[in-house]
């Protein structure tokens, strides 16, 4: 009985960590974070569609070296983009500086947990037409297929990756 019980707990702990990581749909998200990130977060930018790519590294492992690169990955993206931080990181303000399209946005941790988005993960947004399109958690062993997935399938023409001139 004991194996059972055990068995059954580490099912739900399990479908819990999975049921969170793989969140890309705005019903995920409450409405009053949904209101923040569309109307409060990157105000500066006044395109319709715009990336919002929310980095927290106050907290530990939020921006590792490949949360980093894969920042800077999107900072080249042609398409309006924000990157919002919590606490300063000279890399990658320095990358936003170089980069085409792009503000810069330092949010207090209080007003992001106040939005409830002060997570352990970073969080890559899509605003289309002022309504969330995307929202995925950016977790390390996953940022390849994000990437993927967030280029070939949920930006406007114009925005994905871009073609190199031969």
């Amino acid at each position: 009985m004991k194996y059972i019980v055990c068995l059954f707990s580490m099912f739900f702990l399990w479908y819990s960590c999975v049921s969170n990581q793989t969140t890309n749909t705005v019903n995920d998200i409450d409405p009053l974070t949904a209101s923040f990130v569309t109307n409060k977060l990157c105000k500066n930018i006044v395109d319709s569609n715009k990336l919002i790519l929310l980095i927290n590294p106050s907290f530990c492992g939020s921006c590792t070296e490949k949360i980093r690169q894969f920042a800077q990955q999107i900072m080249q993206l042609p398409c309006a983009k924000c990157l919002v931080l919590s606490t300063p990181d000279s890399l990658l303000q320095q990358a936003v500086k170089n980069s085409p399209n792009t503000a810069l946005q330092f949010t207090s941790a209080d007003t992001l947990a106040r939005y409830n988005l002060l997570t352990p993960y970073s969080k890559l947004y899509f605003v289309k037409d002022s309504f969330i399109a995307y929202n995925k958690q950016l977790i390390e062993e996953e940022l390849p297929f994000i990437w993927q997935e967030f280029t070939k399938t949920l930006l406007p023409a114009g925005c994905g990756e871009q073609k190199s001139s031969n």
